[in-house]
């Protein structure tokens, strides 16, 4: 059975699984499906959005000389999707010459994913109110366009 963009933006478990997200994660500001949604059937693939200010004192509690430096040659090469700036990998936003950093990158976006599935499995969730057929994974970041602008302002007046 096949399920639309629309359908799935008022499924509860997307809403719960945003919910959790947002809940868990202070720097996730909401979950969008791709922009080629209707392509696939049976993954629902959806695009993070955040707020790298956020996630850059999220960071930080855990690796104090993080520091975001983006690679904005590959954000803005990627697509736009509902208004937010989409890229591939959440490292695009932050200096990964730090090992540290890039290191708590990867096992964030793991553990994300990992949030994402227990939802998915969780028993709370009632038979009828799931997603019929299929699941939802993760397929890229994002940032709003303004705080892709307030990062190129950041990023000038640091250097």
């Amino acid at each position: 059975m096949y399920m639309s963009r629309e359908e799935l933006l008022q499924n509860y478990e997307y809403i719960a699984t945003r919910g959790v997200l947002r809940k868990e994660y202070p720097f996730i500001k909401t979950i969008i499906p791709i922009k080629n949604y209707e392509d696939y059937e049976y993954l629902k693939y959806v695009d993070i959005i955040v707020d790298p200010f956020k996630l850059l004192d999220y960071i930080k509690q855990k690796v104090p000389n993080a520091r975001l430096y983006p690679f904005f040659k590959y954000i803005q090469r990627d697509e736009v999707n509902d208004g937010y700036q989409i890229f591939v990998g959440l490292s695009l936003l932050f200096d990964t010459d730090n090992t540290e950093t890039y290191n708590f990158i990867r096992q964030l976006k793991s553990d994300i994913i990992d949030k994402i599935e227990m939802v998915r499995e969780s028993k709370a969730i009632p038979s009828d109110m799931r997603i019929k057929k299929g699941r939802i994974d993760h397929s890229g970041w994002g940032i709003s366009q303004d705080d892709y602008k307030k990062l190129i302002e950041y990023v000038s007046e640091e250097q």
